[in-house]
């Protein structure tokens, strides 16, 4: 039987949220975007992304419209 291997997760509390104040001026959008390095974010959409050969991080930005 082959079992799935667990998935790791580094979690930083507090910078996993994102907040829009209520004073905020005009519309905010809100992006997820992926990296394989840190350096390069490309725009991702929610769902499901298999494994590959490097991992893949994944950030949650607010973008003032």
């Amino acid at each position: 039987m082959n079992h799935a291997e667990p998935v790791l997760w580094r979690l930083e509390p507090l910078r996993l949220t994102v907040v829009i104040p209520s004073d905020a001026q005009g519309p905010v959008g809100i992006l997820l975007e992926s990296s394989t390095n840190f350096v390069d974010w490309i725009q991702a959409l929610p769902g499901t992304y298999g494994t590959s050969s490097q991992a893949r991080y994944f950030r949650v930005r607010a973008v003032r419209k």
